[in-house]
């Protein structure tokens, strides 16, 4: 049997305390309910509703409009305050209504369905004298109520699958104070399917100095932000619908957060100064408030269509890495027995940044203990991958203990198709392994799962650099530094740049981008080796053998025949160079 289906606006409303009251008089109070039911009827008819579901106390109405519905309870409830005045405070009657818009089942006797039973589960978490909306309705009504409103956070209802975000608003004449507050959502609350991890909201950006048809930007920078920071897939990030009510309206961080239960909020503003625009992005930690890192972008507004993908993917790329970074300073505060598998990944990934043979040991022990309590682990084996690449690059270890990094990443692929990293880390496994050309369709699907994944755009230049195509490499290792040009591996980054530079003879641009990477990690051995072999090609020579004393006993022949070229002639040509340099034992 197929039903007709609407969308409506359902408010329903009950009697606070009703049994206690008809204990004390039972006719006196019904017969106050009947007087009430013909105010809320009236109510109900003149904002174009209907009621329906009329039982006992309780009683509930549709609306075509939010609005409409909201404006009736709010009338309704001011007139109940009204009548309640003269009366003492045992003998006062109070509703509380909820309010909620979705699909709703039209039969001849009511109305059916789970958005039907929302409004009824709102109704029972409100307050006397309040109204609570769902989510769905709020956002309709926005700035056409004269209400002050504060989020709950998202609410589990009584045999309603999913949470439910709710918002309460005080009606009546009495203040709304912060004990009104239902217990809100846990900033920590795990979103289901992401292992954990705490959620990011982005707010539509403010836009200053132009004029009202310029609004879209602030809108379209967030919109971009949003499906970029998707792609990432790391964390949950909440959707358009659910962040833009907030639009022009006043909430703190905090609230905020609760009610869309994001532990990270992303603000920007967009301001228009002569030519250009300048644009600023905040992550915003929701729980106190602190701005922990902020982002500015000079933009000529003509070259806007040109640059703004580049621009997003840089804002993404950079707030991946901030809220990564947060998150682990997170994990540091508590006893690692009280951590769960993502904060014990979290702190892993802070001990193996630290690149030194202690942490990366303290590291390996937390991505294994997270992996033992969640053997369905993406992140860990992730992260497990990474530590057995960085174990064997800065050991200069047996290349075929690669093997098991690429069988972990295939093992994350086979969780999460879509996890980018995952498919890069194949890509490294594979190219590492003496086969640069086969790894390069690996990070070609990473890039196409998350374009702002900063390693893959690295990588990809690498494969080229050790395919013997240095030409090949610079441009795709630019972009890796353009999109995160403070991620903790950018000194591998550059120092790549140095080596495709060096290869191609171009000694001044291999000298200075050695040197950037010496700047970003002062004891990066390849760097320092093309620094000096470029110097003494280039004919500084007095520089060359300076440094080069410097580094005697650090920079072996074997150190550079470990470099996995395919052809063998470009480890000769870096330590010809060191010995042009004055490393006649090299």
């Amino acid at each position: 049997m197929a039903f007709k289906r609407r969308l409506a606006t359902i408010l329903s409303a009950d009697v606070s305390g009703f049994c206690r009251l008809m204990g004390q008089d039972d006719e006196l109070t019904l017969a106050r309910l009947i007087n009430y039911r013909g105010v809320l009827s009236d109510c109900v008819a003149r904002k174009d509703g209907q009621l329906f579901g009329v039982v006992g106390d309780s009683s509930m109405a549709e609306f075509a409009s939010p609005v409409a519905a909201v404006r009736c309870g709010l009338e309704f409830q001011r007139a109940i305050e009204a009548q309640n005045e003269d009366l003492p405070e045992n003998r006062r009657i109070h509703f509380r209504i909820g309010v909620h818009t979705g699909d709703v089942i039209v039969e001849k006797t009511g109305l059916f369905g789970d958005d039907v039973n929302i409004a009824a589960r709102l109704q029972e978490l409100c307050k006397p004298g309040h109204l609570v909306l769902s989510e769905a309705a709020f956002r309709h009504i926005l700035g056409k109520v004269d209400l002050k409103f504060k989020a709950l956070g998202p609410q589990r209802l009584k045999n309603i699958p999913v949470a439910v975000s709710a918002f309460a608003a005080e009606a009546a004449k009495a203040p709304f104070t912060a004990d009104d507050l239902l217990p809100p959502v846990s900033l920590s609350q795990p979103v289901p399917g992401f292992h954990g991890r705490p959620a990011i909201a982005v707010l539509p950006f403010e836009v200053y100095g132009g004029n009202g048809a310029d609004e879209y930007l602030g809108e379209g920078f967030a919109d971009d932000l949003i499906n970029g920071l998707s792609n990432v897939r790391t964390f949950p990030i909440m959707s358009r619908t659910s962040s833009f009510i907030f639009k022009h309206h006043a909430l703190d961080a905090r609230s905020i957060g609760l009610a869309l239960g994001a532990r990270y909020l992303v603000t920007g503003s967009v301001r228009f100064a002569g030519p250009n625009l300048k644009l600023a992005v905040n992550l915003i930690d929701s729980g106190n408030g602190l701005n922990l890192a902020t982002r500015s972008y000079r933009i000529a507004f003509g070259k806007l269509p040109e640059v703004q993908d580049e621009i997003t993917a840089s804002i993404v790329s950079i707030l991946d890495s901030d809220v990564e970074r947060a998150e682990r300073s997170r994990s540091l505060a508590r006893k690692q027995e009280h951590l769960d598998t993502w904060e014990l990944i979290r702190r892993g990934t802070w001990h193996q940044y630290k690149f030194t043979g202690e942490d990366a040991a303290i590291a390996r022990s937390l991505f294994d203990e997270a992996l033992k309590r969640d053997q369905d682990s993406t992140e860990a084996r992730i992260q497990l991958a990474w530590w057995y690449f960085w174990d064997v690059w800065t050991k200069r270890g047996d290349l075929s203990v690669l093997r098991k990094a690429e069988e972990l990443a295939r093992q994350a692929v086979n969780l999460d198709k879509l996890e980018g990293r995952a498919h890069a880390l194949i890509g490294i496994a594979i190219m590492l392994m003496g086969q640069p050309e086969e790894a390069r369709p690996h990070y070609e699907t990473a890039i196409e799962l998350n374009p702002s994944l900063s390693v893959a755009h690295a990588s990809l230049g690498s494969s080229h650099i050790l395919g013997g195509e240095p030409e090949k490499a610079v441009d795709p290792l630019l972009v890796s530094i353009r999109l995160n040009p403070h991620d903790v591996h950018s000194f591998h980054t550059l120092g790549e740049l140095a080596v495709a530079f060096y290869m191609q003879e171009e000694w001044a641009k291999a000298c200075e981008f050695a040197e950037r990477s010496l700047q970003a990690r002062a004891g990066y051995w390849y760097a320092k080796a093309i620094r000096i072999a470029a110097l003494a090609r280039s004919g500084r020579l007095a520089l060359a053998r300076e440094l080069a004393a410097g580094a005697a006993g650090e920079l072996t022949s074997q150190k550079i025949d470990w470099l996995p070229f395919v052809n063998k002639k470009w480890n000769d040509y870096i330590i010809d160079g060191l010995k042009l340099a004055g490393l006649t034992d090299i």
